[in-house]
């Protein structure tokens, strides 16, 4: 495991930020996310090309946390790739469909 994110509200990050500094807790900067030319999430400055802000901090026991702030609504437009074949496609396509059904 890598860390655990927590979703918090946009306009609080900034605010618990403070709050863990105030509690003498390692704590980054804000860090803006976006994504990259070549499809990976990278750090960026430019908080309008942003798709989540960040910090990060580590628990007592040394586990990394962040709490990941979304700033964008992701649609089924934001998938900039294809299933690989027609058979991903349509086990995709059934997938959703069970899952807006109710099933698993």
């Amino acid at each position: 495991m890598n860390h655990v994110a927590f979703d918090v509200a946009p306009e609080l990050i900034e605010q618990y930020r403070e709050k863990l500094k105030s509690k003498r807790i390692r704590v980054t900067c804000v860090v803006s996310h976006a994504d990259s030319l070549n499809g990976k999430h990278q750090p960026v400055f430019d908080p309008t090309d942003t798709f989540v802000r960040s910090i990060y901090f580590s628990d007592p026991n040394g586990i990394q946390l962040e709490f990941a702030a979304w700033t964008h609504v992701f649609t089924k437009d934001d998938v900039a790739h294809a299933p690989k074949t027609e058979a991903d496609l349509v086990s995709h396509e059934e997938k959703s469909a069970e899952a807006v059904a109710g099933g698993d």
